[in-house]
């Protein structure tokens, strides 16, 4: 209990001592901006009202916040100090500013714990490239559908050919465009508004399947998962410095990875480690979940030692992996969308020359 009281404390005398870092989140955007994103205003909220201790270990977004809050008080505060200067044989009193550029260390965590704008607008600007492409060729598509397709149709019925399914498949979607052009946006914005939903759909079906050692060989290293760890490395790492025993704090580091795989797997480690405390973490099955080095620092707390910096730089390094990983939707949507142009540019093709090769070659014999 007394334990317990302890790092409880320990997160409640951070939280009293942070104004440094809550002026430096509120005004670390370039012009002054206001601070937009919503897991920074909840962490300035639960530092400037304050919130319960226990409710850091709890929340996940607060949960995630720990590496920036703890590691803050080893930080010097940023400040104004007075001093006299001389001036014209006068002693007269000037303010001598302190610009403390340690906090700039926190930057990475304040990237891992910001949430990506997920709005339309938000994403229409991040593919910008592929949305243009996809456009222009639906454009095009109409254009072909309702000018040119028409007049192939016309000469095709005069010559009466026998129509390959291709070509009657192109005439009939020809038909519909021409007669109602706009069910083709109508289309194309039905799609835009449910990616969001498929795409939420099929994330959690792969953490729900992840137990699969298929599923995970295919996700290791992915740019989630590396946010995923870096956020639980990190807050292990800041919860062992101050005492927290290692089961409360695997599972306060599931709950800060916001990811349901490392979550569940944290929770049972967690409950193994409380019910059988002299075995090693690494002799469970979950352990196997995470980062080995991250586990056997767990076993080394045990003998005494200070394994809190080793879980620190393990997390940088996740970190760093994740600012060096680009979105792996923006990488592979703009190859598929001009595939996708090229696909339907050749379906074209061979939709209407099928049946005019063979006119060529009847009117040829």
């Amino acid at each position: 209990m007394e334990q317990h009281d302890a790092y409880l404390a320990r997160i409640a005398q951070a939280v009293s001592v942070s104004e440094p870092l809550q002026h430096w989140l509120a005004n670390r955007h370039e012009g002054g901006r206001r601070v937009s994103d919503p897991a920074i205003l909840k962490v300035l909220e639960a530092l400037r009202t304050p919130v319960p201790a226990h409710r850091w270990l709890q929340d996940p977004t607060l949960a995630a916040a720990l590496p920036l809050l703890l590691r803050s008080t080893d930080l010097k505060p940023v400040g104004t100090n007075a001093m006299d200067v001389p001036l014209d044989g006068d002693v007269v009193s000037a303010d001598a500013r302190i610009v403390e550029p340690a906090f700039q260390s926190l930057e990475p965590w304040c990237v891992l714990l910001e949430q990506a704008d997920q709005s339309f607008w938000a994403s229409l600007r991040r593919y910008s490239y592929p949305a243009i492409l996809v456009l222009l060729s639906l454009l095009l598509f109409l254009f072909i559908a309702m000018f040119i397709v028409p007049v192939f149709q016309e000469m095709f019925i005069d010559f009466g050919l026998s129509l390959p399914a291709p070509t009657v498949f192109l005439f009939s979607i020809s038909r519909v465009v021409a007669s109602a052009p706009w069910l083709a946006f109508l289309a194309l914005g039905v799609l835009l508004a449910v990616t969001p939903l498929l795409r939420y759909i099929w994330r959690g079906c792969l953490d729900f399947m992840e137990h699969s050692s298929l599923i995970r060989f295919f996700r290791l290293g992915s740019k989630r998962g590396l946010l995923a760890m870096a956020r639980w490395s990190g807050t292990l790492g800041e919860l062992l410095a101050i005492g927290v025993p290692e089961g409360q704090a695997v599972l306060t580091a599931g709950i800060a990875s916001d990811h349901r795989f490392l979550r569940m797997r944290s929770e049972q480690l967690a409950k193994k480690l409380q019910k059988e405390p002299g075995d090693l973490c690494s002799s469970h099955w979950e352990a196997a979940s995470f980062s080995s080095v991250s586990i056997a620092a767990l076993d080394l707390a045990r003998t005494g030692a200070t394994t809190a910096p080793l879980v620190r730089e393990i997390a940088d390094s996740y970190a760093l992996r994740w600012a060096g990983r680009g979105r792996p939707t923006a990488d592979w949507i703009g190859p598929f969308a001009i595939v996708l142009v090229g696909g339907l540019v050749m379906f074209i093709l061979i939709a209407l020359f099928m049946p005019l090769t063979s006119m060529i070659t009847s009117l040829s014999s």
